[in-house]
């Protein structure tokens, strides 16, 4: 974009063209004090001839066709961008009026240019005016918020330029509109403020009764849209569908006198809708974004007699083309939809509106998703529309269901035809969420793009997995669940604060490609429960922390950081291949640049694919000697026995097909010989065509006698032959005369016409043919795309074992121990023991970090000792190896053995819930509640001091009944750990229940023999070592001191807390004595004890 005051070139006269013209900025431009209002960036202006919209049919009230009509600007629109300096007015935005604003404001509102626009005034945007598209008012509950009535009286004073805009506006009040005219996207009204507060463009001059306006260049829309779509802006591109030439063609043709070129809603874009669109994006992010539909209904349990909730998904990430399909019945708690929300967190969710619960919809807003309610299509709408569409194509391109939507119905693997079938009743939830993603995608003009060649898998809710079911293509037990809660408190992805620093996937995480970095993520969310599978693993990380496949390791590491996003650029090609109809016929005044940018994919697509072949190739030797099976066969080809698939031939066709160099430099895949027969055929034609043309020549030179005739034009005014007027007197009277200049006449034969005529034929057909080539070439590399993706997994799966492989060298070389975990299948009771292990994060910031060892069974351990003696820390620690062992990974400990943990359960640090409206003590107690209810005898439990949010003496009584139920009928591996010193004292005998503490050490000033000692001449020092028996005291004084409180409050709070104890003790005693009492009678042994309790 342009700086302040540097001309921009504006619109001509004839719509559709890229010339502008520019008048010269005010100088108060450059001198005035700079507001923070805007920055520079210059926009365009409206042209001459407008357009009229031939919108496709959508499924939202389709935007109508506009009669063809003369179109002339915007009268006195000035065509300098202004900068507003500090003594202009700003007006606020009337609060009649209500703008468009994104989901998620990102911007300073102090920065928003605030000016009083035309459109502010519109009556018909006044909040009491205001109806939507049907005539319906705010209160109508049908009242549509997307569309807007606007009066034809309004639309009469309109130029034909803004006609048109309302016309598509009024439908999608909800979307920013890039409107193209000529080389440029202009924005006007709303639409110009938002541009201008959100991506720092300049409104165009013009006077308060004038449309706000401001625009771009055509190159710069990625770049701008994105900026809106990630703060949560929908945003709508509408391209020009016709040429000028084209234009004049037509009017020709039908007689019409309205000189506009047509133009086309192209594509609408969200969050969850973006992919690689008309010029190049990188996605510098590795992270899927999910658009997820949900849908919910009720059904009575039949273990509880109550009503249970049952959840319908589909979610798809666009930019890679997987879609799953679930559905599945959840708990009070919503813990699988926490669950699904956690591991596939979604960037835009998609609800018809009313149909969802409170609770449900709270579950979405945690998840900061763009929301976008809608109404969802009945199933049978949904397959008629991908029939009619022909959705789906086998290899025959004829239309075919995939076999994965046929196992949906019944009978449907038997049947070539869904239309007549009924669903199966586990998944007609799933089946209507399912539609809603059709119906989005469609609406976006991306359905073909994202379905045609996706890939559709199960969504299997990892609580509701049973043994022996299919999870994933190694493993067949079901894996570990890490819920929601687990993933938080253990700080996997996201640390306290809400960013990754410091947490265990920033840590281990060293993949160097994006594929390989969303694999490991999965791989973390679902640690392996199947001890083969896991042993498989870490056999191949092992074989690369060996010193002896050293070189192996660099080069792997190497191969691996010269590959780019795969599955991105694989989704890519698709995306090019499968555009929408308008898109296919838009003017693209950069065309010839995203041609190249099209073909450079594809090219740099098929020159990677060859690399990791060649790769596969000269590491062959060096794998087989690694002892490890499992990169043996990830880096051997299927024809040796391994995964990675042999595609040499398939990559030899392609290219043979056309040369790579020249298809990069000219935007343009020229087939090789032998490759396109009607290709061939034509370029022989026209060669022949030249030839004779040549061959005529000549002997038209013999026939005059004239050596300098020669043929004279371009384009469609090729081959006049040139003669000099001294030869004028032998021209044959039958040669047409069709221009000349001094010296010379030119003309045109018979011979010529028919020549001529048949070469720009088969000119005509060439362009056809060339068009065409470029699609083939994708269609026919998308043919194999199962062959692809199987060597992207391959690849993906060694990037993470390097990477898993790469963090336990790291620690190695810093004097970490790090050891191979020992898994117990079937011990009884589970157990799980490591010595000298340390906490996988932090011994990675600090490799001083102090070990421990620990032995846990199933007896409860009940962890007691000093505020910030380390408890919390060795409880995370304990759940992070575990997590590291099943993923497959070394763990930092001299020795670490495990019977696998069928899931975690974490009941750690203090957190209320304001948004549920949940205290503290709520949450620790619904945390709890799905321990109890969930955790079996292979379950992994950590509860830190629960009970804590409420009183003593509740906090305490329920902390003791937690316990009792853990140790006496779960039994199961657990550590709590409390501050509680009358439940070390209650449970000090209880052999189903185990005493620890952490230790430290304590030093005192003077000679005090420890008893009332003051706490202010006490100082601690924290060993975090894990050591048998309960804790003496839980030195709270001593952090207050560290924490700055002053001496005189400390001292008072521990003469207050010798008092409460002293008391506590007394009524003890009491109690004990009134038990004791033989003589007294029940009764008043009851009465005189509850006086006691009073």
């Amino acid at each position: 974009m342009n700086s302040p005051g540097v001309k921009r070139p504006l619109p001509s006269s004839d719509d559709g063209g890229s010339k502008r013209k520019c008048s010269t900025p005010s100088i108060m431009n450059f001198f005035s004090p700079k507001p923070k209002v805007v920055n520079s960036q210059t926009s365009s202006q409206a042209t001459n001839n407008q357009s009229s919209i031939s919108s496709p049919t959508q499924a939202k009230p389709p935007t109508p066709s506009i009669s063809p009509t003369r179109s002339t600007p915007p009268k006195s629109m000035p065509r300098t961008p202004v900068a507003y300096s500090p003594r202009t007015t700003f007006k606020a935005s009337s609060p009649s009026v209500k703008p468009l604003q994104p989901q998620s404001q990102n911007c300073d509102e102090s920065s928003l240019v605030k000016v009083n626009h035309a459109h502010l005034n519109y009556k018909f945007l006044q909040p009491e005016y205001r109806r939507d598209i049907n005539m319906r008012r705010p209160d109508d509950p049908d009242y549509d918020e997307k569309t807007l009535y606007v009066p034809p009286e309004f639309l009469k004073k309109e130029t034909p330029a803004m006609r048109q805009w309302w016309s598509i506006k009024q439908r999608n009040m909800d979307a920013v509109l890039f409107f193209k005219m000529g080389k440029f996207y202009e924005l006007f009204n709303e639409d110009a403020v938002i541009g201008v507060n959100n991506l720092n463009l300049m409104f165009m001059k013009s006077n308060e009764d004038k449309p706000a306006h401001a625009g771009f260049p055509e190159s710069s829309f990625t770049k701008y849209a994105d900026k809106l779509i990630e703060k949560g802006f929908k945003v709508m591109r509408i391209e020009q569908t016709e040429t000028p030439a084209m234009l004049e063609e037509r009017v020709q043709a039908t007689g019409k006198c309205d000189r506009v070129v047509k133009r086309e809603v192209c594509q609408v874009t969200t969050k969850g809708t973006r992919l690689f669109g008309i010029s190049e994006t990188i996605f510098h992010s590795a992270q899927n974004q999910y658009l997820l539909a949900i849908s919910e209904s009720t059904v009575d349990s039949s273990e509880t007699g109550k009503k249970s909730k049952v959840f319908g998904v589909c979610f798809v990430d666009v930019t890679i083309g997987t879609i799953y399909i679930g559905q599945f019945t959840d708990d009070n708690n919503l813990s699988d939809l926490n669950i699904l929300f956690a591991h596939h967190t979604p960037t835009e969710v998609l609800y018809e509106k009313g149909s969802l619960s409170s609770d449900a919809m709270k579950c979405i807003l945690k998840t900061g998703a763009r929301l976008e309610p809608l109404k969802f299509w009945p199933l049978k709408k949904t397959l008629i529309h991908i029939k009619v569409n022909r959705v789906f194509s086998g290899e025959s391109n004829d239309f075919e269901w995939p076999p994965f939507m046929k196992s949906l119905f019944v009978e449907g693997e038997t049947s070539s035809d869904l239309m007549n079938l009924e669903p199966r009743d586990e998944y007609k939830l799933a089946l209507n969420s399912f539609g809603a993603i059709v119906y989005y995608l469609d609406s976006q003009f991306i359905e073909k793009q994202v379905l045609a060649c996706a890939n559709f898998e199960f969504y299997i809710s990892p609580l509701s997995q049973q043994a022996g079911q299919p999870h994933g293509p190694f493993n067949t037990v079901p894996p570990m669940v890490m819920d929601h809660v687990a993933l938080r408190n253990l700080e996997i992805f996201t640390n306290s604060s809400g960013c990754a620093k410091s947490t265990l996937f920033e840590k281990i995480n060293d993949c160097k490609t994006h594929f390989g970095q969303r694999l490991l993520k999965n791989w973390i969310c679902s640690p392996l429960c199947d001890v083969k599978q896991i042993e498989s693993r870490l056999d191949a990380v092992e074989a690369l922390i060996s010193n002896n496949n050293a070189s192996l390791m660099n080069e792997i590491v190497h191969m691996l950081s010269q590959t780019p996003d795969l599955e991105r650029y694989l989704s890519k090609i698709k995306n090019h291949c499968f555009k929408s109809e308008s898109d296919t016929r838009a003017v693209m005044f950069d065309g010839n640049q995203y041609n190249k940018a099209k073909v450079n994919a594809f090219v740099n697509l098929l020159n990677n694919f060859r690399r990791l072949q060649k790769f596969i190739n000269s590491i062959n030797g060096a794998v087989k000697g690694s002892n490890s099976k499992v990169l043996c066969r990830l880096l051997s080809f299927t024809t040796d026995g391994g995964l990675y698939p042999e595609y040499s031939a398939t990559l030899d066709y392609f290219e043979n097909s056309f040369d790579f160099k020249a298809a990069q430099k000219t935007g343009q895949i020229i087939p090789s010989p032998g490759v396109n027969k009607e290709f061939d055929e034509c370029e022989a034609n026209i060669k022949d065509m030249k030839e004779k043309l040549d061959d005529y020549l000549l002997e038209q030179q013999s026939r005059l006698g004239c050596q300098s005739l020669e043929y004279f034009g371009s384009a469609k005014n090729r081959y006049q032959l040139q003669v000099p007027e001294k030869y004028i007197k032998k021209v044959p009277d039958d040669w047409r005369i069709e221009s000349g200049r001094k010296g010379f006449k030119r003309y045109y034969t018979p011979a010529i016409d028919k020549l001529f005529a048949k070469l720009t034929t088969y000119e005509e057909q060439m362009k056809r043919i060339l068009d065409s080539v470029l699609a083939d070439i994708f269609g026919q590399f998308l043919r194999k795309a199962k062959l692809w993706s199987a060597a992207i997994e391959c690849v993906a799966i060694v990037d993470v074992i390097q990477s898993i492989a790469k963090f336990a060298r790291s620690l190695m070389a810093n004097g970490v121990d790090m050891c191979r975990p020992t898994f117990v299948q079937n011990e009884d009771p589970p157990i799980l023991e490591y010595k000298n292990g340390r906490h996988p994060v932090l011994v990675k910031i600090d490799s001083n970090y102090i070990s421990n060892d620990l032995i846990l069974d199933d007896r409860t351990i009940l962890l007691s000792g000093a505020n910030m003696g380390g408890k919390s820390t060795l409880m995370r620690q304990t759940a992070l190896l575990v997590v590291l062992a099943q993923v497959g990974c070394f763990v930092p400990a001299s020795s670490f053995k495990l019977t696998p943990v069928d899931r975690i359960f974490s009941r750690l640090g203090a957190s209320d819930r304001l948004l549920e409206g949940e205290s503290t003590f709520y949450t620790e107690l619904v945390e709890t509640s799905a321990m109890l209810h969930c955790a079996t005898r292979r379950s992994l439990l950590l509860l830190d001091e629960l009970g804590r949010g409420t009183s003593t003496f509740d906090g305490t009584a329920i902390a003791y009944s937690v316990i009792e139920e853990i140790s006496k009928n779960l039994k199961c591996r657990c550590l709590f750990s409390t501050h509680y010193h009358t439940l070390t004292r209650d449970f000090m005998n209880r052999e189903e229940v185990r005493l620890a503490h952490m230790a430290c050490k304590i030093e005192r000033d003077g000679d005090e023999d420890g008893i009332d000692l003051d706490p202010l001449k006490e100082n601690i020092t924290f060993l975090y070592k894990i050591t048998d028996g309960p804790a003496a005291r839980s030195y709270g004084y001593n952090v207050a001191k560290l924490a700055g409180i002053s001496d005189s409050i400390i001292t008072e709070a521990f003469s207050k807390s010798k008092e409460i104890e002293l008391s506590c003790k007394v009524l003890g005693s009491l109690q004990n004595i009134c038990r004791q009492q033989t003589e007294l009678s029940s009764d008043l042994k009851q009465a005189v004890l509850s006086s006691l309790r009073a």
